[in-house]
């Protein structure tokens, strides 16, 4: 018994030793870890140097300490947050306007019971650009921008589509800013800065897309042997030139090139009436329309290439409608419409003049459009008999057309014409492409003091 006393009395010492040392132990490693958002041990901020490039722009200063804290000091032109805290925080500082010609400096003091930190602060010489913002033509110009500064400066940031007439300066100077043609489509901007050490200003240049400043075909229509179409114009276009090539020209033409044949053409002014037809084009074959849009001052813009495709030749299988048992009675035409096993529905259209030349030597093509969108055309669905159509006193020669459609809406690869004269051959038509005013559904070819046909169509013969 006196042994096992003996024992324990040697055993308590030892385990108090090692007690004490594993709480010091735990303890260091507590004090250690303090990296769970609590405060910092000593004082520091996370910048040593501030440089304001402007006025009133606020920056920011994190503050790290694990005591209280206080701002002791700092410049009268200086505006800051809040000018103390305890623990961790941040501090929002802004420069109020430089109406000085010199750089300014300063310096910010943080301090704590026993500990202080120095933030340099810097504020450069005024800047000033006029306009800072602007906007350039779709198809390019040059603006006037006016620096005012102290002492030297650099122009930074300026893109491909910007060129200014120089890359620096030194105090008060006129900058040119020329801008290219937008063939992006799209609207676009640029943010162009004008630089100094301890100064910058930044001006804003925005350019609208060259949708607003083309001109391009809306509506086509396509036969097997002709094209005809109207047109879409940008809010910028004035007038334009247009002109159909085949794709293997348009290809290997050159901006320029195309440029060069259609300013040959003579300029078109815009108008909603105004419709383009070629014919003689060969089936199954692909055409460009070339347009080149102008605005009022004479600046052209690129030349958008519309591709389209002739209708195939079909022959025995273009949907038809044929016109039956034409009679003639006091101004009152009559005639029956009967379509073959292609053709689903029709449309009719009778033209008719007091000019023998105006019924007969029209296209194909041009009468297309004209059954399409004339108000006195007719449409059916199936063959129709004794149909009567009111001729004008004044008109001595007509033309009565037909333009079928398939079971899906297709429409034929040709028209068909019918009169009781033998004028109603195909007439033969040069290929030239044409511009003609649909002004009171009157589809007649412009003079040339509107619009000058145009002089040639290469591909067809």
């Amino acid at each position: 018994m006196e042994l096992l006393k003996a024992k324990t009395k040697l055993l308590l010492p030892l385990v108090a030793f090692f007690a004490s040392l594993i709480c010091a132990a735990s303890c260091s490693s507590d004090s250690d870890d303090d990296g769970g958002g609590g405060a910092s041990a000593g004082l520091s901020v996370d910048v040593t140097e501030v440089i304001f490039w402007g006025a009133y722009e606020a920056q920011y200063i994190k503050v790290m300490s694990g005591k209280p804290w206080k701002v002791a000091d700092y410049p009268v032109w200086l505006s800051i947050s809040k000018t103390s805290d305890n623990g961790d925080g941040y501090i929002a500082v802004s420069a109020t306007l430089n109406s000085t010609s010199q750089m300014r400096t300063g310096t910010m003091t943080i301090t704590t019971d026993d500990e202080s930190v120095e933030i340099r602060l810097i504020q450069g010489t005024p800047i000033k650009v006029s306009p800072d913002v602007f906007e350039m033509s779709p198809y390019g110009n040059t603006k006037t921008v006016k620096i005012d500064a102290i002492g030297d400066w650099t122009v930074e940031n300026v893109p491909e589509w910007i060129t200014v007439s120089a890359m620096g300066g030194s105090g008060s100077e006129e900058l040119q800013v020329t801008a290219d043609n937008n063939v992006v489509g799209t609207k676009r901007t640029a943010e162009i800065e004008i630089h100094q050490q301890y100064g910058r200003k930044v001006f804003t240049v925005t350019q609208e897309g060259m949708e607003a400043f083309t001109v391009t075909p809306n509506e086509v229509i396509v036969l097997n042997d002709g094209i005809a179409f109207d047109y879409n114009y940008g809010s910028e276009t004035y007038g334009f030139y247009c002109e159909v090539f085949s794709a293997a020209d348009v290809v290997e033409a050159s901006e320029e090139e195309l440029k060069t044949i259609l300013r040959k053409q003579g300029i078109v002014r815009n108008s909603k009436d105004v419709v383009s037809y070629v014919c003689n084009c060969q089936p199954a074959t692909d055409y460009y329309i070339c347009t080149m849009a102008v605005d009022k001052n004479g600046n052209e813009c690129h030349v958008e290439r519309t591709p389209v495709r002739t209708a195939s030749l079909l022959n025995d299988r273009s949907p038809k409608t044929e016109v039956k048992d034409i009679s003639m009675t006091y101004k009152r035409l009559k005639c029956s419409f009967m379509m073959n096993s292609y053709a689903n529905s029709y449309r009719s259209f009778v033209y008719c003049s007091s000019s023998y030349t105006s019924v007969f030597s029209k296209p194909d093509i041009y009468f297309a459009w004209e059954i399409k969108h004339n108000k006195y055309s007719y449409y059916f669905t199936g063959n129709k008999n004794g149909v009567v159509y009111d001729i004008p006193e004044t008109s001595k020669y007509y033309l009565i057309v037909t333009w079928s459609a398939d079971a899906s809406g297709n429409m034929s690869d040709v028209i068909v014409r019918a009169t009781n004269t033998s004028s109603s051959a195909k007439p033969h038509v040069p290929s030239v492409l044409r511009h003609t005013n649909m002004a009171n559904y009157n589809m007649s070819d412009m003079d040339n003091g509107n619009v000058r046909i145009a002089e040639g169509f290469d591909v067809v013969e």
